[in-house]
């Protein structure tokens, strides 16, 4: 495999903040939770590969690649628990949209 694009931090940084942008964008215009949390899931990747930009940059890629798998295992826990709450909350409220969600008291 060519680890060519790996030791171009260059590239992989400005992938990871466009990434990053796209993450930013769907959490704060998205009114569904569905859509947000997807919008968080792609935020973290953005912030997965700004990890191995960081890590190819000092010349320590495969501590970066530790920090990154460690990150994406413990992101699938906490991506399980989310989804199940978004699952509770809709049989609960039947809806999904935060600004009828925001309304309810209790």
């Amino acid at each position: 495999m060519d680890n060519s694009l790996l030791y171009n931090w260059q590239s992989l940084l400005a992938v990871g903040i466009i990434i990053l942008g796209l993450g930013v964008y769907a959490i704060v215009f998205f009114r569904n939770l569905v859509k947000i949390f997807l919008g968080l899931e792609v935020f973290s990747k953005g912030i997965a590969l700004i990890f191995l930009a960081a890590g190819s940059a000092n010349g320590k890629l495969a501590l970066a690649q530790s920090f990154v798998v460690t990150y994406i295992v413990i992101e699938a826990v906490l991506a399980t628990v989310a989804l199940s709450l978004i699952v509770h909350t809709y049989q609960n409220y039947g809806t999904l949209d935060i600004r009828k969600l925001s309304k309810l008291k209790g």
